[in-house]
């Protein structure tokens, strides 16, 4: 409930709000130069947010990239297993199942750390992994390479997916866009062509802070990669597509295949514990 309404207020109340204040406000005006003023306190918030957009836009890349590797990684290591002991590849594709499932049940600012009982599962399956034809040996070598890099990736994605701004940092960035709102509104003169000026200037304030937190919070993986690129592990390993039951009542995936799997909380509050559906069978 309260992020719905947290939701409703970001995406819907503000805007409205930018665009009613301009044209409803009585007009006022400040005892100093109000263009000076506006001058350096715009000039900080570029700079500030703009510092804070490439660090942020530098983890999100980051993290893109690991994402891919690590569902690339576990393709490779059902590939490697298959071939030299396909008696075990029953084990793993269970194992590769439920960590990616559980990879998607989680927000990205967190799953790193939350699924890490799910991926010490598949480490845990992969060491038991014995070559089953002499001819094979050789690639054994090969599958605890491809766990080594899964360590490496999975423990840099704890780091990299953490958000940059602080609570601080965001004070003083709204403190700023505030300023620059109010300071905005006073060189507003009457007329209406001055009020839509106010209106575009602080709106496009508005989505910068807005543009920086979704970049922070990696919403656009979560949107995209996060759903998307995990479906290509499911289909090489034999498992129907998963998505969880969230994810689609919030619109962020756009489902293409007839048959899928749906992960439903027993109790959202209480635990990840949930029932899987298969829809369209």
């Amino acid at each position: 409930m309260i992020k719905k309404i947290k939701n409703f207020t970001v995406n819907y109340l503000v805007p409205i709000l930018i665009l009613v204040i301009p044209f409803s406000l009585p007009l006022f005006k400040l005892d100093f130069d109000v263009n000076i003023i506006l001058t350096i306190v715009a000039l900080l918030f570029t700079i500030l947010a703009g510092f804070f957009i490439a660090a942020a836009t530098s983890n999100y890349l980051r993290l893109q990239t690991l994402i891919a590797d690590l569902n690339g990684g576990m393709i490779s290591i059902f590939n490697i297993v298959k071939l030299i002991s396909p008696n075990s590849i029953g084990r793993v594709t269970d194992a590769i199942d439920e960590y990616v499932i559980s990879t998607l049940d989680y927000d990205l600012l967190d799953f790193a750390g939350d699924t890490m009982k799910d991926f010490e599962n598949v480490v845990s399956v992969i060491d038991e992994v014995r070559p089953e034809n002499s001819n094979v040996e050789s690639l054994l070598q090969n599958l605890h390479s491809e766990k080594t890099r899964l360590y490496s990736n999975h423990q840099e994605m704890a780091m990299v997916a953490k958000t940059i701004v602080s609570p601080r940092h965001w004070t003083i960035l709204i403190l700023l866009a505030s300023l620059i709102a109010i300071l905005i509104l006073a060189l507003r003169n009457g007329q209406v062509i001055s009020s839509l000026v106010a209106v575009a200037l602080i709106y496009t304030t508005y989505q910068i802070l807005k543009l920086l937190q979704e970049i922070d919070n990696n919403l656009f993986l979560g949107k995209k990669l996060a759903f998307e690129d995990p479906q290509h592990v499911f289909r090489v390993i034999g498992r129907l597509p998963y998505y969880p039951q969230y994810a689609i009542e919030s619109n962020q995936v756009k489902i293409q295949e007839k048959t899928y799997r749906v992960g439903t909380y027993v109790n959202v509050s209480g635990s990840r514990d949930k029932r899987i559906e298969i829809i369209g069978q």
